[in-house]
């Protein structure tokens, strides 16, 4: 009789455990995790974080409007504040360190302090135990991205794994946390364990701007040039999705695709005589950037000159022509004035010749009458003209 009130007082107890939310403040590793709660649907998911890693995901039954999550809190693991969510409750675990935690030391090889967007790094680590290496050992390392991996071991006591940093993986520290278990048989719970945090930065990608054509950099005015650019970031992989501009004195002309890689900008100057500086700028969706400058200098070439300066030409030479048409007939007027001038002198003279022989009796007066008269009507003639 008394084990079946001990039962149901159990049994009461639990119930009424399940409408109350209850959870540990702290777990040491190797312990349990053991978490109580009410819940309204079939099933709660008890998902536990540690800054952006997710540590597990698990999904338990409801029974008796309420859940009864237990987990053991393994060494590879890590410690610290957990953010525990469990249906629409979330709450923090300190999940503390135990003294097999402690046993192997780990010691990061690369990557250094920082690590750049877009680039393909190393994460080693180098495991001990009292000064000796340690082989054999399960060896993980957290990634920013929220995943773990596990790294291979690559000489003794050495562990390592590639790992691409993402173009757009967000600039503040990465928190590395590497672990390290390995089997122990003369520890107490037959294992050691090991880990720690590492603080590294992330810095922008670096972008690689390089003009394949032209090979020159003197270009003539009003005439359209192109721009061949291979731009990629530092590891040779193609920008994602960029925008590319090229900037001469104020004006911009944009870049556009011929492949990954490769982009063309087209470019024309009419009004920049000389030395000008030229920028290009490049930027991806992550405000990954590079800027590339230089100068290129724009003169006047042949077709520039016949371009701007036969219309003139012709103009000028259309005006010397005619001017000189002028002159000519000017000239030709003028010679045949003087002409008349000197036509006119001479019949003047011929009267006066034929005057002085009539008077001196030498001709009749009927032939001096005659010949007065025609030299008089020339010497008439000629007046009207001038």
């Amino acid at each position: 009789m008394r084990r079946i009130i001990f039962l149901a007082i159990i049994l009461l107890l639990s119930l009424s455990y399940a409408k109350i939310l209850q959870y540990p403040k702290e777990v040491t590793k190797g312990q349990e995790l053991h978490i109580l709660g009410p819940c309204d649907g079939k099933n709660v998911t008890i998902t536990a974080k540690l800054y952006s890693y997710e540590l597990f995901s698990q999904t338990v039954k409801c029974q008796n409007n309420g859940f009864d999550f237990r987990k053991t809190i393994t060494y590879d693991l890590p410690s610290g504040l957990w953010q525990i969510s469990a249906g629409k409750y979330v709450f923090n675990v300190n999940i503390k360190p135990s003294k097999e935690s402690k046993y192997l030391l780990i010691k990061l090889l690369s990557p250094s302090k920082k690590v750049e967007r877009s680039s393909t790094i190393k994460i080693t680590a180098e495991i001990t135990d009292a000064g000796h290496k340690v082989v054999d050992a399960n060896v993980y390392a957290y990634l920013p991205t929220g995943k773990r991996i596990k790294l291979s071991q690559i000489s003794e006591g050495i562990y390592s794994s590639e790992y691409s940093v993402p173009y757009n993986l967000p600039l503040k520290p990465w928190r590395l946390i590497i672990i390290a278990t390995h089997p122990c048989e003369f520890c107490t719970k037959k294992i050691s364990a090991g880990e720690e945090e590492f603080t590294v930065a992330v810095e922008k990608a670096k972008i690689v701007l390089n003009i394949l054509e032209p090979k020159v950099k003197t270009f003539p005015l009003e005439k359209e040039e192109t721009i061949i650019l291979k731009a990629t970031y530092a590891n040779n992989e193609p920008l994602k999705n960029p925008n590319i501009v090229l900037q001469i004195d104020k004006k911009q002309f944009p870049f556009n695709a011929e492949s990954d890689t490769i982009f063309k900008a087209i470019f024309s100057i009419a009004d920049l005589e000389g030395t000008a500086s030229v920028k290009i700028s490049a930027y991806d969706d992550a405000n990954n950037s590079a800027t590339l400058t230089t100068n290129f200098v724009f003169v006047k070439d042949i077709s520039w000159y016949i371009k701007h300066l036969l219309p003139l030409l012709i103009l000028y030479s259309a005006v010397i022509f005619f001017i000189f048409l002028i002159f000519v007939t000017i000239l030709k007027l003028l010679k045949k004035r003087l002409s008349a001038v000197e036509k006119l002198k001479l019949l003047e003279s011929e009267l006066k010749e034929l005057q002085q022989k009539y008077y001196n009796g030498k001709i009749s007066k009927t032939a001096y009458k005659d010949a007065a008269l025609e030299l008089k009507k020339k010497i008439a003639e000629l007046k009207r003209e001038l």
